[in-house]
């Protein structure tokens, strides 16, 4: 196959923090593909298509670019940060795994990029070394995150799907305490009211709709579950 898929980060927001190996291969993509605002981040030019989607479909985000690539196209898939970090890697490479075995033989690579919290430490550091040069700072992990792994067809999901008439399948980017209740073998769904476009943000909110939803869902649940 002559097409190509990048996984790219695009770094923490500031365009010089995008690195090298992002910019050229931006430069070479005929088509790009992810999240919305960060689609808005790569400028528009000739032989270039822009495929901006909703936060809540990246596994369907990522299908459609494996099969553009697929028809030779030069895909760049885009995230914020590090594509490796509640970004896009891991949900191109479920899609990858689920999909046809053609898709196997394509050119795939993830290019890392800048984490918010890296840029923040460097700015840091340097404001302190100003002041006394033999200050530095020192990044440790102290806890981890399991993932949640999707289970097509898990107890969990069969529940959620017919209490919700919902057939479709959906992954998310973020960390939840999801991973740690199936490490501990329990069957698990992300499942609640709001759109993750709408949080973390200065004006975060929930529609009474939303409410509404939520409720209903956990009235239904308590009926099923005392049945």
């Amino acid at each position: 196959m002559t097409g190509s898929v990048v996984i790219a980060g695009l770094g923490p927001g500031n365009e010089d923090m995008v690195t090298p190996e992002v910019r050229a291969a931006l430069a070479q993509a005929t088509d790009i593909v992810g999240y919305i605002p960060y689609v808005a981040r790569v400028a528009p030019r000739d032989g270039l298509t822009l495929h901006a989607s909703d936060n809540r479909v990246e596994i369907d985000r990522s299908r459609h670019a494996l099969e553009m690539a697929a028809a030779g196209k030069r895909v760049v898939v885009v995230s914020s940060g590090d594509p490796g970090v509640f970004a896009m890697a891991s949900a191109v490479f479920e899609a990858l795994e689920a999909g046809p075995e053609a898709w196997r033989g394509l050119d795939i690579q993830v290019l890392p990029g800048i984490t918010a919290m890296l840029a923040a430490a460097a700015a840091i550091e340097k404001t302190m070394q100003a002041v006394k040069p033999e200050t530095s700072i020192e990044m440790k992990p102290v806890f981890g995150v399991p993932p949640l792994s999707p289970e097509n067809g898990g107890p969990a999901e069969v529940l959620s799907r017919r209490l919700t008439g919902d057939n479709g399948t959906h992954v998310v980017s973020y960390g939840t305490e999801g991973g740690q209740f199936q490490t501990r073998g329990y069957s698990v769904v992300v499942c609640g009211p709001g759109d993750i476009a709408q949080a973390h943000q200065p004006d975060e909110f929930l529609t009474l709709e939303q409410f509404a939803a939520g409720q209903s869902f956990m009235e239904r649940l308590i009926d099923d579950l005392t049945q």
